[in-house]
């Protein structure tokens, strides 16, 4: 049976969303930034439920530094193959979203940036992805993994 995490949306701006990926039994595991609701080029995801899968080795240009992060344990990135109209939704390390075209960046902690929009703390993306990637790569080996993305907006970080 697949494991469902979710990804609870707190807050937005124009340009940035805050949620928080939390397991099963809704323990925080990290902080996510994605895209804002005013990005047409890159709009944030729908609100949905969606399978957590791994890209084989070599199809990320993440691979390279996600292999040195995680070691022998990293066996692909993580993403969302099966976004309607979307197409490479990876769930990644970035400190901005202007580095995100779509996909879900981790972090230790979120912050404001100096025009107001939520970014993730500096140092903190890397630990976040280090800690998430077991815990989600386990729950795909043994039976599944999902992302039930809501659109909770409450709360600020900040």
């Amino acid at each position: 049976m697949a494991t469902t995490f979710t990804l609870a949306r707190r807050a937005e701006t124009a340009c940035s969303t805050w949620g928080e990926f939390r397991d099963a039994g809704g323990r925080v595991l990290c902080q996510v930034l994605e895209r804002g609701p005013a990005n047409p080029a890159h709009p944030r995801i729908a609100a949905g439920t969606y399978e957590i899968a791994r890209k084989p080795p070599g199809a990320s240009h993440f691979d390279h530094a996600f292999q040195s992060l995680i070691g022998a344990d990293y066996t692909g990135v993580l993403w969302l193959p099966h976004v309607p109209g979307r197409t490479n939704i990876e769930i990644h390390t970035a400190n901005l979203v202007q580095q995100l075209e779509g996909c879900l960046a981790t972090g230790e902690a979120i912050e404001r940036d100096r025009h107001g929009d939520f970014m993730i703390a500096g140092g903190t993306s890397r630990p976040a992805y280090a800690r998430l990637y077991p815990v989600v790569s386990a729950a795909i080996d043994g039976g599944g993994a999902r992302l039930a993305i809501a659109d909770i907006i409450q709360g600020d970080p900040t």
